[in-house]
């Protein structure tokens, strides 16, 4: 399921767009058959703002033209196994421009469409067969593309394409690390990049200022370092880049831990009682969102050094992307044919 969070309703308005339907191999729309979405990843072409791409967990991707009124499932070829098995995207994002290119990340490599979603095409090179960790596009230059790998069986790396994921080269950080959830900060140009070291249990942010000529490493130590293991990287503040919060595996589930003053120290800012799942964060006017596993949400005011949970709407948020004037959020569970409005 998908919302569209809309700030010029005088309350929170949540109002459900997706239904997931069954289809077998042509693009259909979708509708509610007893699948649940299990939305994990949406992406917002900044050209065209109706245009809106979601991930799922098992279900492949989903595509809307309009503001998330309608989507459609994407063709089955992406879907099956013979493809690359990106039935489960790690991530997804657009590339701005005529025709505007969907990028992909699964277990098995990168795949672009360049007509919305109906045919899709491997990338080779580089990144052929490769476990992706993670994908994003330069919020500044949408030809530009940062990628990491997270394979078991080689070394891997950040790599970097300059046209929209055709070709791509090294960007400077290679090592025996699961790399994940590359960022590229607007405000500051630093690129960042989450990586763990199975061998060490050593969970780092990387850091570039210099277009990845130069990685910086900001060790998560402390207690927050032996908490998160296997960290992603799941926001920067936009007004503080020396702000990064983390989402690790901790000894019973999931925590965010966050540094507040450039990797010197690391804070646990979050650790659920009972032990929950927890997603992505989105900025907004009122201050700053964290998905969770169970219903509702995680709020706050004072910059993510504390969290207070909001067990209101009862759903479960599963990914957010902010747009505009409009902040989109992927339901990742609710009940069969459901339609709510809250």
């Amino acid at each position: 399921m998908v919302f569209r969070i809309k700030p010029e309703v005088e309350s929170v308005r949540l109002r459900l767009f997706l239904l997931i339907g069954a289809c077998l191999w042509l693009p259909q729309p979708a509708g509610a058959h007893g699948v649940i979405p299990q939305g994990t990843h949406i992406a917002v072409d900044p050209d065209a703002s109706a245009f809106a791409v979601v991930g799922t967990n098992d279900w492949g991707a989903y595509v809307s033209s309009d503001h998330g009124e309608s989507w459609q499932w994407i063709c089955a070829e992406l879907y099956s196994d013979t493809v690359g098995a990106a039935r489960s995207p790690l991530a997804v994002d657009v590339v701005a421009g005529s025709p505007r290119r969907l990028l992909v990340a699964g277990d098995k490599g990168l795949f672009v469409s360049d007509d919305d979603g109906c045919n899709w095409a491997p990338v080779t090179g580089a990144v052929d067969g490769r476990r992706i960790g993670g994908v994003t596009v330069d919020p500044g230059d949408r030809l530009h593309v940062l990628l990491t790998t997270a394979s078991g069986a080689t070394t891997n790396a950040v790599l970097e394409s300059t046209d929209g994921g055709s070709s791509w080269a090294p960007a400077g950080l290679t090592g025996p690390s699961f790399f994940r959830t590359p960022f590229i900060d607007p405000s500051s140009g630093r690129w960042y990049v989450a990586g763990f070291d199975a061998d060490t249990q050593q969970g780092s942010v990387y850091v570039s200022e210099d277009n990845g000529q130069r990685w910086l490493q900001w060790q998560i130590v402390g207690d927050a370092g032996i908490a998160a293991r296997s960290p992603r990287i799941v926001a920067i503040d936009p007004d503080n880049p020396d702000h990064v919060f983390v989402r690790g595996l901790g000894p019973e589930g999931d925590i965010l831990v966050a540094t507040f003053d450039g990797g010197r120290s690391w804070d646990i800012v979050l650790s659920p009682t009972p032990p929950e799942p927890l997603y992505e964060i989105t900025f907004d006017s009122d201050g700053m969102l964290l998905g969770r596993q169970s219903p509702g949400f995680y709020t706050s005011g004072d910059g993510g050094r504390t969290w207070q949970s909001s067990d209101t709407p009862e759903l479960l948020f599963g990914c957010f992307r902010q747009s505009d004037d409009t902040t989109y959020a992927c339901n990742n569970q609710l009940a069969d044919g459901t339609i709510a409005s809250v």
